[in-house]
């Protein structure tokens, strides 16, 4: 079971606030999984969407499952890579600190672009929109042919020192020279376009960016501050000031430029500039590359750490709420615009927006800091149960405790009704507690969840049965072999249907209206069987906070019709465990999960919709589960899968098996 919360406090009631520490989430790969070394330096991906990383160890390929990896052993001209880039034709090129490696999936061809060690130290690569392959090394431009050796490409003078190379949104080519500016190649001819600070410090670009929005603007990363250039002239965003020394410049898809420099990671927008570290999620030290992959993943390399990936998802973590720390998360309950969370150790915090508070004065007995159940009352007052059997009232800021008759521990759920009583279930047996305090014993076997179905009845659910019990306290069993053995994590309803979330069964539905039992388990698409929680939202969509993850259902509840997806991402916190009914739906149609990692929110409603969809890669094909025979073809369509080209199969040989593969890095 998940869990919830911060460091206990204490004082009196109302503890001062403190503000939730959100985390974005950040998936980091290294050599424990598989990465070829740590230090990544560049970060490229070719057409069949494998993602390719350089490190000071050799280079490595990434499916979204496996790397696979090449060094000097395979053929590298040098382990020290620097620069990567996959070509329009899907040959990779690898610029290492002697020289450049050309790839084509079967083997390596190498090149040195001088004679000179220096003069072979690759920093950049770069392709046009002419498909021609251009290097920066010690300053120096150069053209780099399949066949015929390097040509240096003079753009101001013989002397110059080229520091970027960047084609723009048209292909053309664009190089940044020391002292003299930036330079666009037309007709074969380079025209200089942009000019520069005269002075040395000032005018060492180190990077060239183009707006993707298509329009005149580039941004200039400068060693001490960032630029930007467009038909009203060169102008400074901002100047380095306390970030330190800039050192790499990105645009993502969405406009936002990410900046690495010598005091960490910084995102600038609109909005302002935000720094990227621990304190909100991203663990790397120095960060040396930014790429952003096709389904808009963003990939960072770092000097030691590996490579991290961040998928921007619709949600904000609070991981101070975990298990690890005594503050998991387990009921959940809004009202009046706050959001109240009981916790497994540490009492009862309120959320209003901004500040997380830690409300006081429940208990000094550390069992009743565990908080079991969280009840709406009908004067939106707060009732909170605690495992150690304390029931308490909470309104206008005071906590009042409350007995239940004659009820002593064991408590597990209570509802209260509109005329101040109290629907109780326990060990014991299921009780009705008047607001003089009068018991009523209605039935005598083990009681679980509670859930109001109706204005005059309720959901009550046993060990092996369901009861539906009316405000007379008569009632009715529903049976079926589904609810034997059923243990409920909680109950809600959609339509006619009841939804019963359990540990062992999956979710099950009742439609009372026909009588009909229906159940979900793993086989049908749920990410497991056990099911801690069940809430409905605005659109009548039903969400589940299970053993791995988030589902969610979308139900007609007219023909009962149903289609299960996944929220769940693997490695982030999506895919943690859930606590036991630690789901809720706000009134902002904001969905709250907690889970044994922490806390939570995500907004269903973000409006982001994936619009790239992964290419589905033809891997090999064998005829009835072997290998095909080099006679029956023309050799492959490329060099990196067996793919047959001009395959000549006699009509007796008719069982082919494909094995397909689509690399996609946001859903594993």
């Amino acid at each position: 079971m998940g869990r919830f919360i911060k460091t206990l406090f204490y004082g009196c009631l109302f503890f001062p606030a403190f503000l939730p520490a959100q985390k974005f989430h950040f998936q980091n790969y290294n050599v424990q999984q598989g990465l070829i070394q740590s230090q990544v330096s560049a970060i490229t991906q070719d057409p069949f969407d494998n993602l390719w990383f350089c490190t000071l160890g050799g280079i490595s390929r990434f499916d979204g499952r496996v790397f696979t990896n090449y060094s000097e052993t395979d053929g590298l001209i040098s382990n020290f890579s620097d620069a990567i880039l996959a070509g329009q034709d899907s040959t990779i090129w690898i610029g290492t600190s002697f020289g450049i490696s050309r790839f084509d999936g079967s083997r390596f061809k190498n090149f040195r672009l001088t004679e000179t060690a220096a003069g072979n130290m690759v920093r950049a690569l770069q392709e046009d929109g002419q498909h021609r392959i251009w290097a920066l090394a010690e300053g120096k431009l150069y053209q780099v042919d399949t066949s015929e050796k390097p040509r240096r490409s003079v753009v101001a003078g013989p002397e110059e020192w080229v520091t970027a190379i960047q084609p723009d949104n048209q292909g053309n080519l664009w190089a940044a020279v020391m002292n003299k500016g930036i330079f666009r190649l037309e007709n074969e001819n380079w025209k200089l376009k942009v000019s520069l600070p005269g002075s040395d410090d000032k005018a060492f670009c180190q990077k060239i960016v183009f707006n993707r929005s298509g329009s005149d603007r580039l941004y200039i990363l400068m060693s001490n501050s960032l630029l930007s250039a467009g038909p009203d002239g060169v102008r400074t965003l901002f100047p380095r000031d306390s970030l330190g020394k800039f050192t790499n410049l990105y645009q993502d898809r969405s406009g936002r430029l990410w900046l690495t420099g010598t005091r960490g990671l910084f995102q600038y927008s609109d909005s302002g500039l935000t720094a990227f570290n621990q304190g909100n999620g991203y663990e790397g030290n120095t960060t040396s590359a930014i790429f952003q992959d096709r389904e808009g993943n963003i990939w960072f390399g770092t000097n030691g750490t590996g490579i991290f990936r961040y998928s921007d998802q619709p949600f904000i973590i609070y991981d101070q709420f975990s298990a690890a720390r005594n503050m998991g998360v387990m009921p959940m309950l809004e009202n009046q615009n706050r959001i109240y969370m009981g916790t497994t150790g540490s009492g009862l915090f309120m959320y209003d927006g901004k500040n997380m508070v830690h409300v006081k004065g429940l208990s000094d007995d550390p069992a009743g800091q565990y908080i079991s159940g969280l009840f709406r009352g009908k004067e939106n007052e707060i009732f909170i149960l605690t495992g150690s059997g304390l029931f308490a009232r909470y309104q206008h800021g005071k906590m009042t405790k409350i007995p239940l008759g004659e009820l002593k521990g064991c408590i597990k759920s209570v509802l209260p009704d509109d005329q101040g009583g109290f629907w109780v279930s326990s060990c014991q047996g299921f009780f009705y507690i008047s607001s003089s305090g009068k018991t009523t014993h209605i039935l005598d076997i083990f009681s679980d969840r509670i859930f109001q179905a109706s204005k005059d009845s309720i959901l009550v659910a046993t060990g092996n049965e369901l009861y539906q019990i009316g405000t007379d306290f008569k009632y009715r069993i529903i049976n079926n072999s589904l609810l034997h053995a059923a243990n409920c994590m909680s109950l809600t309803s959609l339509g006619p249907y009841y939804l019963m979330a359990t540990s062992n069964k999956g979710l099950i539905l009742y439609n009372h209206m026909t009588g009909k039992f229906r159940q979900l388990t793993t086989k049908d698409g749920l990410n497991a069987d056990f099911i801690y929680s069940v809430v409905t939202d605005h659109k009548s969509q039903v969400w589940l906070g299970t053993g791995r993850g988030v589902n969610k259902i979308i139900l007609d509840t007219a023909t009962g019709v149903l289609q299960i997806s996944s929220l769940s991402i693997p490695g982030d916190i999506s895919s943690a465990e859930c606590n036991q009914g630690a789901a809720i739906y706000d009134d902002k149609n904001n969905l709250w999960i907690g889970t044994v990692s922490g806390l939570f929110k995500y907004f269903p409603d973000s409006g982001k919709k994936q619009t790239y969809f992964p290419p589905v890669v033809l891997q090999e094909v064998e005829v009835f589960s072997k290998e095909i025979s080099p006679d029956r073809y023309k050799g492959f369509l490329n060099n990196w899968f067996g793919i047959p080209r001009d395959l000549v199969l006699p009509h007796n040989e008719n069982h082919l098996t494909f094995s397909f593969r689509c690399p996609s890095y946001l859903h594993g």
